[in-house]
């Protein structure tokens, strides 16, 4: 005959398995993982997670990472937005699931390539418009881009510094470099960091377009889980020794 002890607790499984199974399809509907969707050729898996109507976003509340929301631009193009309201985001290129990092495209530097669109558009660092739960992640090289408006005292710097076409003619021109930032009289810099040169590492200034348009590593810290909730309130388990 079996002892109580164990008919108890093999009642309390029966009992309590369907409410586990019911709370999970719950979560699944609410967006959380289990609701893949995709944006382009690219899966947006948990934490991420891509709002589409104002149903969803009701729905993914109660377990959706508000931080880790994806854009889907033009239909194609994961991004995800900047910690600084008045700068432009992050295109996804690839998520890496299994190492907690993600290539993405700074797309405040891809548009000073556009020289039309280019003028007026506040270059920041990198760094600035990231926030917790991401950060720069490890392997990048810096790429530092110098915004000036006297082009002459560039020149008469004396420095490493490779003469680019982006910024806004007539205004503005912007040099870029790979050593470290330094002050340059009449030009702003910024740090934007880029993907190494292989395996020797190395990387040249003269790529700039190409390594602007390669995008960098991002790292991110994973949520906490998700609170649990039970399918039904009333029912309550009491095991006591």
């Amino acid at each position: 005959m079996m002892p109580r002890s164990c008919w108890f607790s093999a009642l309390v499984l029966v009992w309590w398995l369907p409410l586990m199974r019911a709370e999970q399809q719950q979560q699944g509907e609410a967006g959380c993982s289990g609701s893949d969707k995709k944006c382009g050729n690219l899966t947006i898996s948990y934490p991420f997670w891509l709002r589409e109507t104002a149903e969803e976003e009701q729905g993914s509340a109660a377990c959706a990472p508000p931080d880790f929301e994806v854009t889907c631009l033009s239909n194609d193009t994961p991004a995800l937005p900047s910690s600084l309201p008045s700068s432009l985001g992050f295109a996804i290129m690839d998520i890496l699931y299994e190492g907690d990092s993600l290539r993405v495209v700074d797309l405040g530097k891809t548009r000073l390539s556009q020289a039309s669109n280019g003028c007026g558009i506040q270059i920041w660092n990198t760094s600035d418009k990231l926030a917790r739960p991401f950060s720069i992640g490890p392997g990048n090289v810096n790429l530092v881009l110098y915004n000036c408006t006297d082009a002459s005292m560039v020149r008469r710097d004396g420095g490493v510094l490779v003469e680019t076409t982006l910024g806004c003619p007539n205004h503005t021109q912007v040099f870029a470099s790979v050593e470290e930032a330094r002050a340059v009289e009449g030009c702003d810099a910024v740090v934007l960091p880029v993907l190494g040169g292989g395996a020797s590492g190395g990387v040249n200034a003269s790529d700039y377009d190409r390594l602007i348009g390669g995008g960098f590593l991002m790292t991110w810290e994973n949520p906490p889980a998700p609170p649990r909730k039970f399918a039904h309130a009333n029912h309550v388990v009491l095991i006591t020794s």
